[in-house]
């Protein structure tokens, strides 16, 4: 995957940036970061910031980026969680094609040392997972390009929602967990209208209900494709977008 020096600094100055902007100006601040790791022209799709919350109390925050450059669209993310009086971080890139088909997958995490790579040839996917437990290789078929949904991360609902923006209700589709190395089913419940309260304010969006291995999990995004809301209720977990610090 190409480097992404100077994407995590993006992220960390326009934390300090969005403090002071209301959600309407993110996409302001999304221009300044719209610039190719490479130094090539990129088209930003959205960067942000989410709070996560399990039974209603912060447990920690997602800064993530989406990009378009030529035939590829990237994503990144760190991610910090509380664990057990601790801290928990996860840096995920992930890289698919065009239509958002995966093509590359990338996760680091500490303090457990856990390390995951995937890597797309056609519909088959290869998987190297390498943890305190020891490591493990899996290969398995992906058919129709699945989707990824890793444990902890809000940002990959934001693709998958943008896979489905046009789909009828009751499409199918693989989902791909990394860190279990597992593939289950995905299907498109329902799509509507629904607004979401961000920052205090209600915001217009369209909320897709997906069940993933047999639960519902409900993403919202605005008119301009940018993620607002993730619900996963199976684990109490909600991400909800930050337009500022407070």
């Amino acid at each position: 995957m190409p480097s992404n020096r100077g994407v995590e600094p993006s992220i960390a100055r326009s934390r300090r940036r969005d403090a002071r902007l209301p959600l309407g100006a993110v996409s302001a601040v999304a221009v300044g970061l719209a610039v190719a790791p490479a130094g090539l022209p990129a088209q930003q799709l959205d960067t942000g910031r989410l709070a996560i919350e399990i039974d209603g109390r912060r447990v920690g925050t997602e800064s993530f980026r989406v990009w378009r450059e030529q035939t590829t669209v990237d994503a990144f993310a760190l991610v910090t969680r509380e664990n057990g009086g601790g801290q928990r971080s996860l840096d995920v890139r992930f890289r698919s094609d065009a239509n958002l088909r995966p093509v590359q997958y990338r996760l680091r995490a500490e303090p457990e040392a856990l390390s995951v790579d995937g890597e797309w040839t056609g519909d088959r996917l290869r998987l190297h997972v390498n943890s305190n437990q020891g490591e493990r290789w899996k290969e398995f078929a992906t058919p129709g390009g699945a989707a990824v949904l890793e444990e902890g991360v809000a940002h990959h609902y934001l693709l998958l929602a943008h896979r489905l923006r046009e789909a009828e209700i009751g499409r199918r589709l693989a989902v791909i967990i990394p860190s279990r190395s597992s593939r289950v089913e995905g299907i498109l419940r329902a799509r509507q209208s629904d607004p979401v309260s961000v920052g205090g304010q209600s915001v217009a969006a369209t909320r897709f209900d997906i069940d993933v291995d047999g639960q519902t999990r409900s993403v919202w995004i605005d008119a301009e494709g940018r993620l607002l809301r993730v619900e996963n209720p199976g684990r109490r977990l909600v991400a909800t977008r930050l337009p500022d610090e407070g």
